[in-house]
Formats: C-alpha cells, structure tokens, sequence
C-alpha cells in the first residue's frame, strides 16, 4: 500500500496498558476500512506494552511502531501525527475499542459531505462493575442540526456542547489541521482541550455518524481524570490559552464556550480528591482564574439552568461554605449518577435478552434444536437410569 492509497491514520498513544493493548488493537487491525496506517506511540511504557505492540507491527505491515520518553498523550500523538500519511486522521487511546466499521461509516461520511471533522457517538464500559451501554453523553443528537454540514455560524449556541471535547470520537481531514498548524499541548491533562475546542472552531464543514461506534472505559485507577490531582489546573489553563488565541475569531460561539466552561468547572470540582487540590481550584478560579476564562454572571437565560446558581456561590462563598454546597448538589448528582447506572444496567441487560430471544427465534436456532434433540433426549435418559 503506497502513501497515496492510505485514507485514514489512526493514532493511538500507549502508556502501561497492556491490560488492555490486546484489545484495542485487536478492534484497530480488524476494522473493515483496511486502506489505514497504524501509528502506535510507546509513551516511555515501564509495562510489556512495547513488546505487544512489536508483536502486532510483526504481523502487520500497517503497523508502526514509535518511542519517545515519557512525554504524556498529547506530546505522543504530536509525533504519530509527523509520520501520518492518510487524508484523514483519527487519534484513539490504547485502553478503548471500537466497532469494525468505525472507520469505514466516518470515512464515507466525511467523504460524501466533504467535511473537515466528523463525528460519531459512542459507549461505556464500567471497568470496575463489567458491563457496557450506549450513551448520549459523547454525542447529543438534540444539539446537532438537521442540515449537515455545519460549523460555527449555522450551530453558535451548540458548538461546543453537541459533543465531547475528547479526541477518540472524531476523525479529521489532515489538510485541515495542516492548514491551521493545530498541535496538542504538552500536558498530562487536558492535553486534547485546546486541539479539540479549536478544531471545532475553525472547521467549516462538520458532520456526524450517529452511532455508537466507540466504547470508553470508564473507572480505570489510572486514568487521566483519576489523575486530576497532580494537575488539577490543567483543565482551567486549557480553556484560557484556547480562549486567548479564539476569542477574536470572527463568529466565535462565546455563549456556547462559556457554557462549556462551566461544565468543566463544576466537573474539576466534583473529580478532585484532597483538600489541597479542591483549594488550588478554587483559588486559582476567585484570584483572577474567572476573569481569565471570561466568565462572569449573565442576564437569565445565557446560561443553562445550574450554571446561575452554581456561579452566585463559587463567587461569593468562602471555601469551606463552596465546599459544603458542593457537597450538597454533589449529593444531588450522585443521586442522579446512581440512577442512571441503574438505567444502563437495565438497558444492557434488555439487550442482552433481546439477542438472546433473537437467537432463539432464528431458524438456525430451531433446526439445531431438532438436529440435537435426540442427544438431549439419551442425556436425559442416562442421568435417570444413574439416579
């Protein structure tokens, strides 16, 4: 396969998965669209890692493998993205996979509406509880459009709230992240935000698959949100370089960016695990960290409807009392959080019925059970002659 024949380059940054690694690679190789390049980035792994990805690069040709010393996930799809050749690129992380067709459905799609980003939506999987369930929260379809294409001008208020700002769930022209030298940022955390918020941004052509053709782990000890605490400004500096360098763009979703932001507030809040880190967040916020984000109380009606609310207490309660409201509508949330489990265990579990009782209703099904029925009919026999 020659360079010109590659249509996507997928990017996937390792870093002590090995857990996982088998399986995400396993959902990469196996994908229908079999024109791509595999770019596989050894983050400084201290795991077998780097071995497993030798193994497969062993077996297939569009495998490659790269090393760099630990540099975080953003510095290492930076690198993949100086060895891609395909005319679209797609950066997935080595403990998620994904559905066999992911690529083939977002290439068409980006093909056939000749789009910059394209995006799909995608799943759970509850690592520590073992089980999976399609979700909205990577993609709303009630915030995307009708007319596909769009962009900035024709979807301000839901520009950046109709999808994740994660990376794993959008595929992208390359000529346009070229033509706006868009990078990722050398951060543990947050290192996606600004590569992403900006593409949103400056794209002028998006469009969406909505299917779930992407599952997420959810509840790893090592992720980066269980990681937050090292770094827990991360998130707030992110979204000031972003606004700092886009404000100015001529159609800027500002209320859509404020909105956002604020979910990312409450969200570092609520993802904190200690006291100096909750401290660091909230300092960081009152002395200047608001102003800097561009935030500040709104007519009614700017904002959704916690945002007043949350907004009125982190910027006139001292720490201890914030925190005490936090915990309260944290309650609240968990509340929630708990219900909705609830909702995805039962949805997975119907699911699975449902396959089950499709199974059972196919014809295959029916004549394998009048093919075997005289081998259940002697197994019963033998177990009553032994009793």
């Amino acid at each position: 396969m020659t360079d010109e024949e590659v249509k996507v380059s997928v990017i996937v940054p390792v870093y002590n998965t090995e857990e996982y690694l088998p399986t995400c690679l396993d959902s990469i190789v196996g994908q229908t669209l079999r024109e791509i390049q595999i770019i596989c980035v050894d983050d400084g792994s201290t795991d077998a890692s780097l071995d497993i990805l030798n193994s497969y690069a062993s077996r297939d040709r569009r495998v490659l493998v790269l090393r760099q010393r630990n540099q975080f996930a953003g510095m290492a799809r930076n690198l993949g993205m100086d060895y891609a050749v395909g005319k679209y690129l797609v950066f997935w992380d080595s403990d998620d996979f994904f559905d066999p067709t992911a690529l083939e459905k977002m290439y068409l799609r980006s093909e056939e509406d000749h789009a910059d980003i394209c995006v799909c939506g995608g799943s759970r999987c509850y690592e520590s509880e073992g089980f999976e369930v399609e979700t909205d929260a990577f993609l709303f379809p009630q915030r995307v459009p009708r007319q596909l294409p769009f962009n900035r001008f024709t979807n301000a208020d839901r520009l950046l709230s109709f999808t994740t700002v994660m990376i794993w769930n959008k595929i992208y022209r390359r000529s346009f992240i070229q033509e706006h030298s868009l990078r990722f940022k050398p951060a543990r955390n947050a290192n996606d935000v600004y590569f992403s918020a900006a593409a949103l941004c400056l794209a002028d052509r998006i469009t969406v698959v909505p299917e779930h053709l992407v599952t997420y782990r959810v509840g790893r000890a090592n992720s980066l949100v269980a990681t937050l605490d090292k770094n827990p400004l991360a998130p707030f500096e992110a979204w000031t370089a972003f606004y700092n360098d886009y404000h100015e763009l001529p159609g800027f979703p500002a209320r859509s960016y404020a909105n956002k932001v604020m979910g990312v507030i409450r969200h570092s809040f609520r993802n904190v695990s200690n006291w100096d880190s909750y401290a660091a967040c909230f300092s960081y916020l009152r002395e200047g960290g608001l102003v800097g984000l561009a935030i500040e109380e709104r007519e009614e009606g700017y904002y959704v409807d916690w945002i007043d609310e949350f907004l009125a207490h982190l910027t006139r309660d001292s720490a201890h009392d914030f925190l005490a409201y936090l915990s309260f509508s944290g309650y609240r949330a968990l509340e929630r959080e708990t219900a909705r489990k609830n909702r995805d265990r039962l949805e997975s579990r119907r699911a699975r019925e449902r396959e089950i009782a499709a199974v059972k209703g196919s014809c295959a099904y029916r004549i394998g059970r009048v093919l075997t029925a005289p081998v259940r009919v002697a197994k019963r026999l033998v177990r009553t002659k032994a009793s």
